[in-house]
């Protein structure tokens, strides 16, 4: 499912500054991988979340052909840059569905290879994103554990790591 979310991430990330924006932002850069690992789709909720990161920045209700990914989007921006840091989607019972990290350039796991050690020993399966418009990402690599729910997206040509989802773990 992940792959398939890849384009509405984008979107989603691309329209954050249209969105209606909240007061305060909340210096969700400061936020490290573990803090939002924590967060369990399938069992957290919104008031878990809030809890753990604080209220959103930005709220995008899902409509539409988006209703498959959840019923709504919070969105947590790096006051820095002004870009999405950490993206939740809730399903209609206000349940967490997926949790997307994106690291910045400093982060440690931005490194491809660091951040797979840090989830040793798991093994994950690599797959490739086709470039399929030139106003998309090029090629993409796509590190996947359905085990543990986790995507790892990468640039094929520096595996700078982009993204970082989480969505329930496939029982096997």
């Amino acid at each position: 499912m992940f792959a398939k979310n890849i384009p509405f991430l984008t979107l989603l990330i691309m329209l954050c500054p249209s969105c209606s924006s909240l007061s305060a932002k909340n210096h969700v850069s400061s936020y490290p991988l573990s803090l939002v690992e924590t967060i369990k789709p399938g069992t957290t909720t919104k008031e878990e979340v809030i809890a753990t990161l604080k209220k959103p920045d930005q709220i995008i209700p899902l409509t539409g052909k988006e209703l498959v990914h959840g019923n709504e989007a919070w969105l947590y921006l790096n006051d820095e840059k002004d870009s999405t840091r950490a993206s939740i989607i809730f399903d209609k019972k206000s349940i967490v569905s997926e949790v997307n990290w994106f690291p910045e350039s400093q982060d440690e796991e931005s490194d491809l290879q660091r951040l797979l050690s840090h989830y040793s020993p798991a093994k994950f399966v690599k797959s490739t994103i086709p470039w399929t418009t030139q106003h998309s990402s090029p090629s993409e690599h796509v590190y996947s554990n359905e085990t543990l729910g986790i995507k790892i997206v990468s640039m094929p040509n520096n595996d700078f790591v982009e993204s970082i989802g989480f969505e329930k773990p496939k029982s096997h």
